[in-house]
């Protein structure tokens, strides 16, 4: 495990890729980085208490991936959820992508206009999350992961969203949390929107 209990690990322009499970609370240790920063959370391993903390000012990602399997973990005899905590502001200018594991929005996520985040059957925010991510407009693609099935659309659909892009093989269920998008694609899949009431600018349909 990696503790940061005091100082800054400075970042910038770098990338880097966090495989055991990482401790950082603001104010003791955090991480600094910018727009040309990258972290990727992979790896089968990941404890109860993953987080991650940003020096104030110094807490711009353009990248953040989260890619850790659920099956890896026993404590007390259940399974663990793998996540990330965000304990601090964080902005986003790029991409945000869940490709496995629960991402848990604790401090205030902010996606820059015209960032991305992608989502597949296997990732999410951690049902526990209170808070959309804040900004944009940003652009969401829900994607095929390994897990197969439709998906319910989370937390990340209920900031400003620019375009929603449906492109699973099963089908996005939108909830009714998400109200607005400036264009929804279809490429593939069904987009379920049954129980939402949802304004769209443009529909745009390729796929089912």
């Amino acid at each position: 495990m990696a503790s940061l209990s005091a100082g800054v690990l400075d970042f910038s322009g770098q990338v880097i890729e966090l495989q055991r499970n990482i401790q950082t609370t603001w104010p003791g240790g955090v991480f600094a980085s910018d727009s040309l920063s990258e972290i990727r959370i992979t790896s089968a391993f990941a404890g109860t208490d993953n987080t991650i903390a940003f020096l104030p000012g110094r807490n711009r990602l353009g990248k953040l991936v989260l890619d850790r399997s659920a099956n890896f973990q026993v404590v007390g005899g259940l399974p663990v959820t793998p996540h990330i905590r965000l304990n601090t502001p964080l902005v986003i200018t790029g991409e945000l992508e869940l490709k496995d594991g629960e991402f848990f929005n604790g401090s205030g996520l902010t996606m820059k206009s015209g960032s991305r985040i992608i989502r597949t059957t296997d990732a999410g925010f951690s049902s526990t999350t209170l808070v959309a991510p804040a900004v944009g407009p940003y652009h969401i693609v829900y994607r095929d992961g390994i897990k197969a099935g439709p998906m319910v659309s989370g937390k990340e659909g209920e900031g400003t969203i620019g375009i929603c892009e449906v492109s699973v093989s099963d089908q996005v269920i939108v909830a009714s949390g998400v109200g607005r998008v400036g264009e929804l694609r279809v490429t593939s899949g069904t987009a379920d929107c049954s129980g939402s009431v949802l304004s769209a600018d443009s529909v745009s349909i390729s796929g089912a």
